[in-house]
């Protein structure tokens, strides 16, 4: 992106880590909506998330939900 830190702050207004870890809980939740992966532990995977409980932890954080959740509500 050619941007330093502070720029990217400035711009999203997330630091650097914050904003790459918004990406991946968006796009966690396209896959789990998508039915792409069967668990959540290979959307996990598949993300870099280091295990599943901390990506868990993660997606309830930003989405109040958990992944499970999310992908049950997406069945019905």
């Amino acid at each position: 992106m050619a941007l330093s830190r502070r720029q990217l702050q400035q711009l999203v207004g997330l630091s650097p880590h914050a904003c790459i870890q918004e990406i991946r809980l968006q796009e966690a939740r396209q896959l789990l909506a998508s039915r792409v992966y069967a668990s959540v532990k290979e959307v996990a995977a598949a993300l870099g998330y280091p295990n599943s409980e901390y990506f868990s932890r993660q997606f309830r954080l930003r989405f109040g939900k958990l992944p499970s959740q999310y992908l049950y509500q997406t069945l019905l």
